[in-house]
This record gives C-alpha cells, structure tokens and sequence, in this order.
C-alpha cells in the first residue's frame, strides 16, 4: 500500500530534521499520487531552490508534455482508473448498439470512448515507464564528489561536487556505486550511500 499522504508527510519529517534530500525524494514520490497538492508543490520547491537543484530528465515537459498536458495534473492511478473506464464504457456501448433504434449515434459514441481509452492509455503507459521502469534519485549527502568510474581512484566527472538535493536518473548500479545521469551536467559514478533512489 502506497500512501501520497504518508510520503508527504515523511517528507516534511526528513526536511525539518535538516535530511533535505531525503525530504525531496519523499515529496517526488508524493506527487505521483498528490499531484495537484499546493502545499506538497510549495514545500517541494521550497526545498529544490535551497539547493539549486535541477529537475531530472523524466520531470521536463519536452514534446509530449505538451501534448499531454494534463500528465503532471492527473495522479498515477487516475490515469490508469480513466483508461479503465472508458474501455469498459466503449465496449458496453458497442455491446448495446445492436439493440438500439439509434445505432449512428451509438457507434460515435463507441468511436468517443475508444479514443477516450487510447488517449488514457497512453498517458498510463508513460507514466508506468517514469515511475515503474526508471530509477530516479537524490543527492543525500553534502558535496559528493561524482567520478568517471566507479571507484575512489577514478578522477572527478565535474567541475564541482554534487550538492544534497541534487535529482538524477539511475543508468546502471554496480556493486556500491550508481551510474547516473544529471541534466545539463551528464553521466557519472556515485557511491550507493550518497543517494536516496526511488
């Protein structure tokens, strides 16, 4: 069992014992189920501009936020219920038109509801591909020095250390480190324990 609430509210736990990273992986898994929260988005952004951090590649909007605009303002299991719906609607409907005098306007109806449930399926699926099949996570240690290998001896990947707070994709975990991806920043290696991943 999965509670927006309960990570919402771990979340503000982790940020006043000063575990900022913590608290903004908390509050990202929120979202997923608290989309539309005021309080979670402003608390959220509270803590990402403390520490500078940037949003992962799967939070940017590119091409098909546009298009699906409505994909960071529906939760997760809505998207999923809305696809069920309108697929049990269509085939009712399409179950029904037989028997019904007015079959043209039943059969629009059906094409309405489909399309509804292919609109809906699609913006599940994505939504299963960010949350389900790709590893996010946060920077949960002050100035973690990110390397080009994953050991110690490898020289620096960037400029500066990483701060806490800081958000990325996971691309490969081998034995006690992460391969990582930071936006604008690139790929790196960074120790198991730094991170909070999700």
């Amino acid at each position: 069992f999965v509670s927006g609430v309960a990570l919402y509210n771990q979340g503000n736990a982790w940020m006043r014992a000063g575990e900022t990273g913590r608290a903004i992986a908390a509050w990202r898994q929120a979202q997923r189920y608290r989309p539309r929260d005021p309080y979670l988005s402003a608390n959220l952004q509270s803590a990402l501009t403390s520490c500078a951090s940037k949003a992962p590649v799967n939070q940017e909007v590119g091409f098909g936020g546009y298009v699906f605009f409505w994909q960071n303002w529906l939760s997760y299991p809505e998207k999923f219920l809305l696809a069920t719906l309108s697929l049990i609607a269509s085939c009712v409907v399409g179950l029904l038109g037989p028997l019904l005098v007015q079959r043209r306007a039943v059969r629009r109806l059906t094409l309405v509801f489909g399309a509804l449930f292919a609109v809906a399926a699609i913006s599940a699926t994505w939504d299963w591909q960010r949350y389900e099949q790709t590893t996010q996570g946060v920077i949960a240690q002050d100035s973690i020095e990110a390397r080009k290998g994953n050991s110690e001896s490898y020289e620096a990947a960037f400029t500066m250390p990483l701060p806490e707070g800081s958000e990325f994709v996971v691309l490969e975990e081998r034995a006690d480190w992460l391969r990582i991806r930071i936006t604008d920043l690139g790929t790196a290696w960074i120790p198991t324990r730094a991170a909070v991943t999700y």
